[in-house]
């Protein structure tokens, strides 16, 4: 009875496991394919717990689809608190130690490009007088999304503006990775670079006359021009 039950159950696994390899056989035919599609599912012989031999109809993968898989590394982007701080300071150190013709350059470049933002910030609120008479705050909106655009080119390109500047290189050497020396080095060409970048557009803007129309930046010089020092010294603080 034993024997005959393995004999109907090895033939139903043998059928089972011939159907499967027409099926497979016939989607290649269909598809055009040079290569069998799928695991070839082919009858062999397991041998079970009893010793005995029974037929299976299962796929068995090889060795090497079964081992174990390689290692991927992972890469992570956002760091801790403190990593970012000597990230900083790092920086800060290597900014300090640059030669003064380079911090000077750099300042003279992040000076130009806050100007051209700056430039086309009133470009944009001096031609919409209407919004302007009836509802100034959204001119101020608008000049304020159009501004940093030169604060985007700064970092982009790499150049010294002094409020960055002056946070980087501070916080190497309150790690001791620079000087004293080379932090005050730092802030004078970096502020004097920034002065000449911005002086030379405004004075290449005034010469070419495209701004003789706009009569923005004229009150808002005025405007700055008029405030005490006080003022001027805790807005200053406040916007860096």
């Amino acid at each position: 009875m034993q024997a005959g039950r393995l004999g109907l159950h090895r033939t139903g696994l043998d059928a089972h496991a011939k159907l499967h390899h027409n099926q497979v056989h016939a989607v290649n035919l269909v598809t055009g394919m040079s290569k069998p599609l799928g695991p070839q599912v082919t009858p062999v012989r397991v041998r079970n717990a009893s010793s005995r031999y029974i037929p299976s109809g299962r796929y068995i993968p090889s060795a090497a689809s079964t081992s174990a898989p390689a290692s991927v590394q992972q890469i992570n982007s956002v760091h801790a608190p403190g990593a970012n701080y000597n990230a900083v300071a790092n920086a800060g150190a290597a900014k300090a130690a640059l030669p003064s013709w380079k911090i000077l350059v750099a300042g003279i470049l992040a000076g130009s490009y806050i100007a051209f933002g700056a430039l086309l910030s009133v470009s944009l609120g001096g031609t919409i007088p209407g919004i302007a008479a009836s509802n100034p705050g959204i001119q101020k909106l608008i000049m304020g999304i159009v501004f940093p655009l030169g604060l985007m080119i700064v970092t982009l390109c790499g150049a010294e503006l002094f409020n960055g500047n002056t946070a980087v290189v501070t916080t190497a050497l309150l790690e001791g990775k620079t000087t004293l020396s080379q932090v005050l080095k730092s802030f004078f060409f970096t502020l004097l670079g920034n002065w000449i970048g911005s002086v030379l557009v405004a004075v290449a803007v005034a010469s070419s006359g495209i701004m003789s129309s706009n009569s923005i930046p004229l009150v808002i010089a005025a405007a700055k021009t008029s405030l005490g020092f006080q003022t001027v010294f805790i807005r200053a603080v406040l916007c860096n």
